[in-house]
């Protein structure tokens, strides 16, 4: 196992990149339980809180699971995770961040029109579920983490309503970063806009209006992008 201490100023991305690093060459094999945080913390010399953003990372990206109460396990390496694990640091930045908020607008405008006309009865009820669990999540209940990853199974299941194999197989594959993304979007500008728009697809999907359903979806990405830009200028600046 290869462990060095960590020099650089973004730790945690160095802290990801190690771990991934041990992953990829077989360190830690699919099923292992990789050191606790406390372990890592030691192992790497630096704060626990880098550890965990660090570990946060890998399970979005489908590197890692963690098991309450049981610990942090390495998953089976699909050729979707490899191709996860070998996007570069610099896509967990700012940058990254508003271009795969671009990349989503350009696929779903799109996917959400046909998502209107091929949605079975049974998709629709999922999706209901969805928005019911997000709108279960009260202000004492909210978690970013929990939240982002209903908000990116609704826009996902969206994606597979659209029934074409080449979109779903292109959004399988990053779909690790895809949720990355919404965790990221929701420690910035948080639920509010999830919860104004998703309902208001939802019901375009309903009735099987393709124009309205790709209104709303582009109005709804295009002012994630500006809250989004708009927050990170706020937190250069201050």
């Amino acid at each position: 196992m290869k462990i060095k201490p960590i020099r650089r100023r973004n730790i945690s991305a160095e802290v990801t990149e190690q771990i991934t690093d041990n992953i990829l060459r077989g360190a830690w094999k699919p099923g292992d339980k990789i050191p606790s945080e406390n372990a890592l913390k030691d192992m790497f010399l630096v704060s626990r809180n880098s550890v965990r953003t660090a570990l946060q990372r890998l399970i979005a990206l489908g590197l890692l699971t963690s098991k309450h109460g049981g610990g942090t396990f390495v998953n089976e390496l699909s050729p979707g995770i490899f191709m996860n694990s070998l996007i570069p640091s610099l896509m967990l930045d700012n940058r990254g961040l508003l271009e795969m908020l671009e990349f989503r607008k350009i696929i779903e405008v799109e996917s959400v029109k046909l998502a209107a006309l091929r949605a079975t009865k049974p998709d629709i009820q999922e999706l209901s579920m969805i928005i019911e669990q997000m709108n279960s999540m009260t202000d004492e209940r909210y978690d970013p983490q929990i939240f982002a990853l209903k908000d990116s199974s609704f826009h996902d299941l969206l994606v597979r309503c659209a029934k074409n194999s080449v979109l779903e197989k292109v959004c399988a594959i990053i779909q690790g970063l895809l949720l990355l993304n919404q965790v990221e979007i929701q420690k910035l500008i948080g639920p509010s806009l999830a919860f104004k728009f998703h309902p208001l697809i939802l019901e375009a999907v309903k009735k099987r209006d393709p124009v309205v359903a790709s209104k709303i979806m582009e109005e709804h990405i295009q002012v994630t992008i500006e809250q989004t830009a708009e927050r990170i200028k706020m937190k250069s600046n201050a």
